[in-house]
């Protein structure tokens, strides 16, 4: 079974509060995880989360985190429940 890890990123303006998410970048090393962490820390505006997906299913799967992501409202219990992403 063929995996693939993602990066999303949720980002929330600071002055309308509108979110956007969008794929980062796909099959990442360890090298992108660090990056993205240290870009989340330095810029509280963006969150990035880990996804991972089968290669045959991928477009679809993060069409669906997407989605989940836009909620206005998202907590950590929220993340955590619906499983496969992993904040970073």
């Amino acid at each position: 079974m063929d995996m693939r890890l993602s990066v999303v990123c949720r980002e929330i303006d600071k002055n309308t509060g509108a979110i956007a998410t969008y794929v980062c970048k796909e099959d990442i090393d360890d090298n992108d995880l660090v990056y993205f962490q240290l870009r989340s820390r330095f810029n509280p505006e963006l969150t990035y989360y880990a996804v991972l997906t089968r290669i045959s299913e991928n477009q679809e799967a993060l069409k669906d985190v997407l989605s989940f992501l836009k909620r206005k409202r998202l907590n950590d219990a929220d993340i955590k429940r619906y499983g496969g992403i992993i904040k970073l």
